[in-house]
Protein backbone atom coordinates (compact mmCIF):
# COMPACT_ATOMS: atom_id res chain seq x y z
CA UNK A 1 0.00 0.00 0.00
CA UNK A 2 2.46 2.78 -1.41
CA UNK A 3 2.15 6.37 -0.08
CA UNK A 4 4.12 9.12 1.72
CA UNK A 5 4.01 11.37 4.78
CA UNK A 6 3.99 14.90 5.13
CA UNK A 7 5.12 17.04 8.34
CA UNK A 8 3.37 19.79 8.52
CA UNK A 9 4.81 22.36 11.94
CA UNK A 10 3.88 26.18 13.15
CA UNK A 11 4.89 27.56 16.29
CA UNK A 12 2.74 25.28 18.64
CA UNK A 13 0.76 22.81 16.62
CA UNK A 14 2.61 19.86 14.18
CA UNK A 15 0.52 17.90 12.14
CA UNK A 16 1.25 14.37 10.63
CA UNK A 17 -0.44 13.55 6.98
CA UNK A 18 -0.36 10.10 5.98
CA UNK A 19 -1.86 9.40 2.56
CA UNK A 20 -2.17 5.84 1.37
CA UNK A 21 -3.95 3.87 -1.45
CA UNK A 22 -4.63 0.28 -1.71
CA UNK A 23 -7.56 -1.37 -3.55
CA UNK A 24 -10.49 -2.58 -1.45
CA UNK A 25 -12.20 -4.60 -3.79
CA UNK A 26 -10.41 -6.50 -7.16
CA UNK A 27 -13.35 -6.64 -8.75
CA UNK A 28 -14.67 -3.53 -8.98
CA UNK A 29 -12.36 -0.44 -10.84
CA UNK A 30 -12.14 1.50 -7.27
CA UNK A 31 -8.89 2.87 -5.68
CA UNK A 32 -9.19 3.80 -1.90
CA UNK A 33 -7.24 6.65 -0.97
CA UNK A 34 -6.62 6.79 2.43
CA UNK A 35 -5.66 10.36 4.33
CA UNK A 36 -4.56 9.93 7.94
CA UNK A 37 -3.74 13.00 10.26
CA UNK A 38 -2.50 13.59 13.50
CA UNK A 39 -2.08 16.80 15.27
CA UNK A 40 0.12 17.00 17.96
CA UNK A 41 -2.49 19.07 19.86
CA UNK A 42 -5.38 16.81 19.74
CA UNK A 43 -2.85 14.04 19.83
CA UNK A 44 -5.24 11.73 18.12
CA UNK A 45 -5.54 10.54 14.37
CA UNK A 46 -7.98 11.66 12.21
CA UNK A 47 -9.18 9.39 9.04
CA UNK A 48 -10.58 10.66 5.91
CA UNK A 49 -11.45 8.20 2.86
CA UNK A 50 -11.73 8.92 -0.67
CA UNK A 51 -12.94 6.97 -3.52
CA UNK A 52 -11.71 7.14 -6.98
CA UNK A 53 -12.07 5.56 -10.24
CA UNK A 54 -9.12 3.22 -11.14
CA UNK A 55 -9.50 3.99 -15.21
CA UNK A 56 -9.81 7.68 -14.40
CA UNK A 57 -7.22 7.97 -11.80
CA UNK A 58 -4.11 5.40 -12.45
CA UNK A 59 -2.70 5.61 -8.44
CA UNK A 60 -3.84 8.84 -7.16
CA UNK A 61 -0.89 10.57 -5.14
CA UNK A 62 1.31 7.46 -5.97
CA UNK A 63 3.66 10.23 -6.79
CA UNK A 64 2.29 13.35 -5.16
CA UNK A 65 3.94 16.49 -4.48
CA UNK A 66 3.88 18.93 -1.39
CA UNK A 67 3.76 22.50 -2.68
CA UNK A 68 2.15 25.49 -1.41
CA UNK A 69 0.37 23.91 1.38
CA UNK A 70 -1.21 20.97 0.05
CA UNK A 71 -0.28 17.73 -1.66
CA UNK A 72 -0.62 17.45 -5.76
CA UNK A 73 -1.41 14.53 -7.48
CA UNK A 74 0.59 13.92 -10.68
CA UNK A 75 -1.50 15.22 -13.50
CA UNK A 76 -1.97 12.36 -15.91
CA UNK A 77 -4.62 11.58 -19.05
CA UNK A 78 -7.58 13.82 -17.19
CA UNK A 79 -7.92 17.20 -17.48
CA UNK A 80 -8.20 17.53 -13.56
CA UNK A 81 -5.71 18.58 -11.22
CA UNK A 82 -6.84 16.91 -7.70
CA UNK A 83 -5.16 18.29 -4.56
CA UNK A 84 -5.27 17.60 -0.94
CA UNK A 85 -5.20 21.11 1.18
CA UNK A 86 -3.30 20.80 4.40
CA UNK A 87 -4.90 23.60 6.07
CA UNK A 88 -8.85 23.03 5.04
CA UNK A 89 -7.98 18.90 5.58
CA UNK A 90 -10.07 18.46 1.97
CA UNK A 91 -9.68 16.98 -1.17
CA UNK A 92 -9.67 19.67 -4.23
CA UNK A 93 -9.95 19.85 -7.59
CA UNK A 94 -9.38 22.25 -10.56
CA UNK A 95 -8.61 22.04 -14.61
CA UNK A 96 -5.31 21.95 -15.73
CA UNK A 97 -4.23 25.45 -16.74
CA UNK A 98 -4.67 26.33 -20.17
CA UNK A 99 -2.97 26.12 -22.34
CA UNK A 100 -2.55 22.43 -21.54
CA UNK A 101 0.77 21.27 -21.92
CA UNK A 102 2.03 18.62 -24.09
CA UNK A 103 2.22 15.04 -22.70
CA UNK A 104 4.44 12.05 -23.38
CA UNK A 105 2.31 8.95 -24.39
CA UNK A 106 3.53 5.60 -21.99
CA UNK A 107 1.95 2.33 -22.55
CA UNK A 108 -2.42 3.19 -22.34
CA UNK A 109 -1.45 6.57 -20.20
CA UNK A 110 0.03 10.11 -21.50
CA UNK A 111 1.68 11.82 -18.77
CA UNK A 112 4.55 14.93 -18.23
CA UNK A 113 8.02 14.44 -18.57
CA UNK A 114 8.32 15.70 -15.13
CA UNK A 115 6.10 17.21 -12.50
CA UNK A 116 7.86 18.61 -9.26
CA UNK A 117 8.67 21.46 -6.80
CA UNK A 118 11.92 23.50 -6.56
CA UNK A 119 12.53 26.37 -3.53
CA UNK A 120 8.46 27.44 -3.92
CA UNK A 121 8.49 26.31 -7.64
CA UNK A 122 5.70 24.07 -9.17
CA UNK A 123 7.03 23.08 -12.42
CA UNK A 124 5.94 20.59 -14.78
CA UNK A 125 7.45 19.44 -18.23
CA UNK A 126 6.31 19.16 -21.73
CA UNK A 127 6.94 18.69 -24.98
CA UNK A 128 6.10 21.39 -28.39
CA UNK A 129 7.16 21.07 -31.72
CA UNK A 130 7.39 24.67 -33.76
CA UNK A 131 7.66 23.62 -37.36
CA UNK A 132 10.54 21.21 -37.47
CA UNK A 133 12.26 21.98 -33.94
CA UNK A 134 10.97 20.19 -31.04
CA UNK A 135 11.12 21.89 -27.27
CA UNK A 136 10.84 21.09 -23.49
CA UNK A 137 8.63 23.39 -22.03
CA UNK A 138 8.98 24.31 -18.73
CA UNK A 139 5.37 25.50 -17.20
CA UNK A 140 5.24 27.10 -13.25
CA UNK A 141 2.04 27.31 -11.67
CA UNK A 142 1.63 30.03 -9.20
CA UNK A 143 -0.53 30.02 -5.97
CA UNK A 144 -3.54 31.48 -7.46
CA UNK A 145 -2.72 28.21 -9.99
CA UNK A 146 -2.37 30.26 -13.01
CA UNK A 147 0.19 28.74 -14.91
CA UNK A 148 2.83 30.27 -17.86
CA UNK A 149 5.89 28.95 -19.96
CA UNK A 150 9.16 29.91 -16.97
CA UNK A 151 11.47 28.52 -19.66
CA UNK A 152 11.86 26.80 -22.90
CA UNK A 153 14.95 25.06 -23.92
CA UNK A 154 15.49 23.58 -27.73
CA UNK A 155 16.15 19.73 -28.40
CA UNK A 156 19.33 20.54 -30.27
CA UNK A 157 21.16 22.44 -27.94
CA UNK A 158 21.25 19.31 -25.27
CA UNK A 159 24.46 17.58 -25.82
CA UNK A 160 23.86 14.01 -26.75
CA UNK A 161 19.63 14.30 -27.35
CA UNK A 162 17.67 13.66 -30.57
CA UNK A 163 14.01 14.25 -31.43
CA UNK A 164 14.64 10.31 -31.62
CA UNK A 165 15.25 10.16 -27.82
CA UNK A 166 11.96 11.76 -26.94
CA UNK A 167 9.23 9.71 -29.21
CA UNK A 168 11.59 6.18 -27.85
CA UNK A 169 11.18 7.08 -24.50
CA UNK A 170 14.95 6.71 -24.28
CA UNK A 171 14.82 10.51 -22.72
CA UNK A 172 13.88 11.76 -19.26
CA UNK A 173 13.58 14.55 -17.12
CA UNK A 174 14.33 13.74 -13.73
CA UNK A 175 14.65 16.84 -11.56
CA UNK A 176 13.70 20.90 -12.12
CA UNK A 177 16.67 22.84 -10.12
CA UNK A 178 16.01 26.19 -8.96
CA UNK A 179 19.23 28.12 -7.96
CA UNK A 180 20.44 31.28 -7.69
CA UNK A 181 19.92 33.83 -10.48
CA UNK A 182 21.59 32.48 -12.80
CA UNK A 183 22.09 28.45 -11.78
CA UNK A 184 19.09 26.78 -12.91
CA UNK A 185 18.93 23.29 -14.27
CA UNK A 186 17.53 20.13 -15.22
CA UNK A 187 18.96 16.55 -14.33
CA UNK A 188 18.51 14.39 -17.18
CA UNK A 189 18.55 10.69 -18.04
CA UNK A 190 19.73 10.44 -21.56
CA UNK A 191 19.96 6.56 -22.48
CA UNK A 192 22.78 5.73 -19.41
CA UNK A 193 24.17 9.06 -18.68
CA UNK A 194 23.01 11.42 -16.09
CA UNK A 195 23.69 15.21 -16.89
CA UNK A 196 22.70 18.33 -16.06
CA UNK A 197 22.08 21.07 -18.07
CA UNK A 198 21.92 24.87 -16.82
CA UNK A 199 18.75 26.39 -18.88
CA UNK A 200 19.96 29.84 -18.89
CA UNK A 201 23.85 29.59 -20.00
CA UNK A 202 23.02 26.66 -21.85
CA UNK A 203 25.78 24.51 -20.38
CA UNK A 204 26.29 20.77 -19.89
CA UNK A 205 27.72 18.86 -17.10
CA UNK A 206 28.15 14.53 -17.30
CA UNK A 207 27.17 14.00 -14.14
CA UNK A 208 27.38 9.89 -13.77
CA UNK A 209 26.36 7.08 -16.11
CA UNK A 210 24.00 4.12 -15.09
CA UNK A 211 23.20 0.75 -16.21
CA UNK A 212 20.65 1.47 -19.13
CA UNK A 213 18.79 -1.24 -17.81
CA UNK A 214 17.74 0.69 -14.89
CA UNK A 215 14.74 2.79 -14.99
CA UNK A 216 15.34 6.34 -13.27
CA UNK A 217 12.74 9.11 -13.89
CA UNK A 218 10.61 11.71 -11.23
CA UNK A 219 8.32 9.05 -10.29
CA UNK A 220 11.29 6.96 -8.69
CA UNK A 221 13.79 9.66 -7.35
CA UNK A 222 13.72 12.54 -5.13
CA UNK A 223 15.31 15.03 -3.85
CA UNK A 224 15.53 15.41 0.05
CA UNK A 225 13.73 17.92 2.12
CA UNK A 226 12.88 17.86 5.74
CA UNK A 227 9.30 17.67 5.18
CA UNK A 228 8.76 14.84 2.81
CA UNK A 229 9.44 10.93 3.50
CA UNK A 230 8.39 8.02 0.62
CA UNK A 231 7.31 4.74 1.58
Amino acid sequence: MPGFLVVKQDVHITKYFCITFSYPDPTRDVILVEIQIYSSNARKWKKLNRYFSESSCNKPFGNGVYWNEAVYRHPSDRNILSYFDLNLEKLKELPIPSPKPPMKRYGYHSTYLYFGESRGHLHWVGTAKYGSRIYLLVYEMSRDHSCFVKYKVEIRDIPDVCPQMIRNNQFEVIDIVRGEEEDVFMVLKVKNKIIRYNILDKSCKHMTTVNNLIRIGSGEVHRYIQSLTSF
